[in-house]
């Protein structure tokens, strides 16, 4: 499309990954590794545009953390830039607290996505069963989020200074 790309992730891995991908695709990008706070030390450059995709603000576990990375994003933007964000619909999630969210089943596989409610954070976990001649073995990953309300994201973006906030999506 003729944009210039620079991806920034605190996970190595999760670059080279990346870095991978994008070359298979013939496509040229830059990648910086970096948490959302320190991002103008490591990127160098300002940008047009700020994208935080796939419920990434979930994993910061703490408020001080969530302003500091949206200050981050601010930081990197130039002026009029866009920030995008894409989170969970907290909200429904935290006033449903539905425990169970699907089910699935590929192959020999069944995959069991569920939320364990605590206080301040939520658990999500993925539990996998792998059906065998002896039985079923399973394997649980689980990772701590931290539901991002429109609310609190609304509050932080205009104390950093963002203006005109849209918010797509519903309760």
């Amino acid at each position: 499309l003729g944009v210039d790309v620079t991806g920034v992730d605190v996970s190595s891995e999760m670059l080279d990954r990346a870095s991978r991908h994008a070359r298979e695709m013939g496509l040229s990008a830059t990648f910086v590794e970096s948490a959302f706070q320190q991002m103008a030390l490591h990127v160098g450059t300002l940008f047009d545009g700020v994208f935080c995709l796939g419920n990434s603000l979930a994993h910061l576990l703490s408020f001080d953390d969530l302003h500091a990375s949206i200050r981050g994003f601010a930081s990197v933007l130039k002026p009029h830039g866009r920030l995008f964000l894409q989170t969970l619909n907290y909200e429904r999630i935290m006033a449903q607290r539905t425990r169970i969210q699907n089910i699935k089943e590929e192959g020999n596989s069944i995959f069991v996505r569920f939320y364990d409610f605590e206080p301040e954070l939520v658990r999500f976990n993925i539990l996998k069963l792998d059906r065998g001649s002896g039985g079923f073995r399973h394997e649980l990953n689980a990772v701590q989020l931290r539901p991002v309300l429109q609310a609190e994201l609304r509050d932080l973006l205009g104390q950093v200074g963002f203006g005109e906030v849209t918010v797509y999506g519903n309760v």
